[in-house]
C-alpha cells in the first residue's frame, strides 16, 4: 500500500470534520476527538499522544500500539503504522463490548441522578 498526496477542505462544522474523517483510509491525528470519530466510523487512526487521553483510550479500543509518544514522531514510522492499521482495520468484537459498557455506565449514571 502507498500512501499518496491528501487533499480535504478544512472542516468549519462538526458535520464537515465527520464527512473528511469518513472520507479517509486511515488517519493520523494529535487530536483525541478526531480519533474517537475516527474509531467510531471504522477508519484506523494513528494518535499522536500528548497527553495520557490518547493512550488510555488506545488500550481501551485494544490498539495501544497506535498511539505513538513523540520520540517516534517520524514520518516513516508513523506511514508504517498507518498502513498496518489500515490493514488490521478496527476490531468489532472490542468495539461492540465498549459499546455495551458505554451504554450500561450511562445508564448507571441515569439512576444516579433520576432520570431513570
Amino acid at each position: 500500500m502507498m500512501i499518496g498526496d491528501i487533499s480535504a477542505i478544512q472542516p468549519l462544522s462538526p458535520r464537515q470534520l465527520v464527512e473528511t474523517i469518513a472520507g479517509f483510509a486511515g488517519v493520523i491525528s494529535g487530536r483525541l476527538h478526531a480519533n474517537i470519530i475516527a474509531y467510531a466510523l471504522n477508519v484506523p487512526s494513528i494518535g499522536l499522544v500528548w497527553n495520557d487521553k490518547l493512550q488510555i483510550f488506545g488500550t481501551k479500543i485494544g490498539h495501544p500500539e497506535r498511539f505513538v509518544c513523540p520520540d517516534r514522531f517520524r514520518p516513516e514510522f508513523l506511514a508504517n503504522r498507518l498502513i498496518h492499521a489500515i490493514e488490521e482495520g478496527i476490531n468489532q468484537e472490542q468495539k461492540e463490548r465498549l459499546k455495551i459498557l458505554s451504554w450500561s455506565t450511562l445508564q448507571e449514571q441515569f439512576r444516579i441522578v433520576g432520570l431513570l
